[in-house]
């Protein structure tokens, strides 16, 4: 028997025995994982039944191999990650329960088969296995995209947390820069800035620059961006700590021309500027 006729033949069978495969496999992950099913809601049930029962009919489905199959069962795996997602399960604990799925369907082919078949059984048996493992990979794909977009999430949230703005007195505050400056940052840096200066109402905002680990040309374009913006809000930029290259760079590109920046070598001498004049 040629291996299309093979997958047919138990493709067949498993096409008009899902819902026994079905009773089978959920009986089977009961024995099998107690403690996940013993606080299960018949709500719970129905949504794991429907599941199972959809899962092994497209097992059932995508048998005969070909790259359309094979596309479409990575496509059921993210389908299935969104899920684990939903209902934060975790990847190890699912990947248990599919090798428990992938026992009972074995179990099925060899019982079908006839003892001269046992060849054409493994061939259906090992088609079902890369049936799962395409599954899998599409899973994993889904769950590492949602851990990039949890990663990205915290990040953006840890950089704007790290765009403090100080009120010190009436009408002024201190932005302190510290650490290291990338394009994402330094963007977030610009924006959540110009939100939070204009909020406070301030005529004057001393920008920090001693922590800045590395002085390089993105960081000054983007110091002279923000300069521009806080003068369009009618805010008084003061800078302090800056270093020697820096200066230099910033020279070099026109940073303080025609800006009316003042600037300080230590924070201390600004506070103190702005002290006396309110005084």
């Amino acid at each position: 028997m040629e291996q299309i006729q093979q997958l047919a033949y138990f493709q067949k069978h498993l096409q008009e025995n899902v819902q026994q495969l079905t009773d089978s496999l959920l009986q089977k992950l009961f024995e099998s994982f107690p403690d996940t099913f013993q606080n299960h809601t018949e709500n719970d049930h129905e949504l794991s039944y429907q599941f199972l029962h959809d899962l092994i009919s497209t097992i059932a489905d995508l048998l005969p191999e070909n790259e359309v199959s094979n596309q479409e069962a990575v496509k059921w795996g993210q389908k299935t990650g969104h899920l684990l997602v939903e209902r934060k399960n975790s990847l190890s604990d699912s990947l248990a329960k599919l090798s428990v799925h992938k026992r009972v369907l074995w179990s099925f082919v060899e019982e079908v088969a006839a003892e001269d078949q046992y060849h054409e059984a493994l061939e259906t048996m090992t088609r079902i296995d890369q049936l799962y493992n395409h599954i899998i990979h599409g899973v994993s794909v889904t769950l590492k995209e949602e851990d990039e977009r949890k990663l990205s999430s915290f990040e953006e949230k840890y950089l704007k947390a790290s765009t403090p703005i100080v009120p010190i007195m009436d009408q002024v505050a201190i932005l302190p820069v510290i650490g290291e400056i990338d394009e994402k940052r330094a963007e977030i840096l610009l924006e959540e800035t110009t939100q939070k200066a204009s909020k406070l109402s301030i005529d004057w905002l001393v920008i920090d620059l001693s922590g800045v680990v590395t002085v390089n040309d993105l960081f000054v374009n983007y110091l002279y961006k923000l300069l521009d913006l806080l003068k369009l809000l009618g805010i008084s930029p003061i800078l302090t700590g800056i270093k020697p290259e820096m200066s230099m760079r910033a020279m070099e590109l026109g940073l303080f021309k025609d800006k009316g920046v003042i600037t300080k070598s230590h924070l201390k001498q600004a506070v103190e500027m702005l002290h006396h004049q309110q005084s």
